[in-house]
């Protein structure tokens, strides 16, 4: 069977007519963005941007849509040179095959825009998409030069200035105890190594140490929102190497809100972006040095030693900023 890959140019003359449309329509305005955007901006050009956004897929539904159209907007004024998905992209099983029309109305619809389509999404696994198929999802960048899931679990290593960064990304799912007897999770972390990743992921820590190091997953290792108090086995694979290895930031989605934490004597921040789509309550609010329900994406600046996080809501209004100093 034959499929044509959909090239950045042909996405070009589509989002044209979406933005022309778009304009038209109420939200944002392009003045209203650009101004707010400058406003967030630490200086005339930084070493590294890029946004972070997760649990989205949902046909444009649950404010996803008009997110996606803000994040277009940000992107024409902030350049950034990248997009994380931190997983749960389709719901609510995942997709079943290259063609599945999930694709289409979940992202290349809300995300069909020039400033995020020409560049490259690099994406994780969550526990909706591992109900479906896995392996199509590794396979649409043949069909779409910008999505990315070269593998389960897979790292990659940036400029930033005179600076690199390592960036992570977990398979997280296997390490969810409750998973093991789920009759929708259950055939999928089966088969997964456990012992194998976290061997690789130490392997490459350890010869990374020189490095700023953030990592992604699908599961948070903390919490305010809905699972606030939960037992958390992932938090017991993962927090030792982290802290072992001076890993800056570790940012994931899961909990449908944005979230940043930072436990008492501990050395990681802890983000959740999962404000893609449909949002759930913050319940534990005091565990958390900021958390909101609301739609919203994630803005990480490098510049210099300084990493700049910021989550921005629909309206475009930074809710929330924070400086992170390397601590290499």
């Amino acid at each position: 069977m034959y499929y044509r890959r959909i090239s950045r140019i042909a996405l070009t003359l589509l989002v044209s007519m979406m933005l022309f449309s778009s304009c038209q329509s109420k939200g944002l305005s392009k003045s209203e963005a650009k101004e707010k955007a400058s406003s967030i901006i630490v200086s005339d050009s930084v070493d590294l941007c890029f946004f972070v956004i997760g649990d989205w897929g949902r046909k444009g539904q649950h404010g996803q849509k008009e997110l996606g159209r803000t994040m277009a907007l940000f992107a024409e004024q902030l350049k950034p040179s990248f997009i994380v998905s931190t997983g749960d992209n389709f719901y609510p099983d995942g997709v079943e095959s290259i063609e599945d029309k999930h694709w289409k109305v979940s992202f290349e619809e809300p995300y069909g825009y020039e400033s995020l389509q020409s560049i490259n999404w690099y994406t994780v696994l969550g526990n909706h998409d591992i109900r479906g198929n896995v392996q199509a999802q590794m396979d649409y960048n043949n069909i779409n030069a910008s999505w990315n899931l070269p593998d389960i679990y897979y790292f990659q290593t940036v400029s930033a200035g005179n600076d690199s960064l390592l960036l992570i990304y977990l398979e997280t799912n296997s390490f969810s105890a409750g998973y093991y007897q789920s009759d929708s999770y259950g055939p999928f972390v089966r088969a997964q190594d456990t012992v194998a990743q976290l061997t690789w992921l130490e392997n490459l820590l350890s010869k990374h140490q020189d490095k700023r190091i953030i990592v992604f997953g699908h599961h948070p290792l903390y919490t305010a929102g809905a699972r606030a108090g939960n037992k958390n086995s992932v938090r017991t694979h993962l927090e030792p190497r982290f802290e072992k290895y001076g890993v800056l930031a570790y940012i994931a989605g899961h909990e449908h809100d944005v979230q940043h934490i930072k436990p008492k004597e501990k050395t990681v921040h802890h983000f959740v972006s999962g404000a893609g789509s449909a949002l759930r309550d913050i319940k534990d609010p005091d565990a958390a040095i900021f958390a909101k329900s609301t739609n919203a994406f994630m803005v990480v600046r490098v510049l210099g030693t300084r990493t700049y996080m910021s989550f921005i809501d629909t309206e475009g209004n930074e809710i929330y900023r924070t400086v992170l100093e390397n601590n290499r």
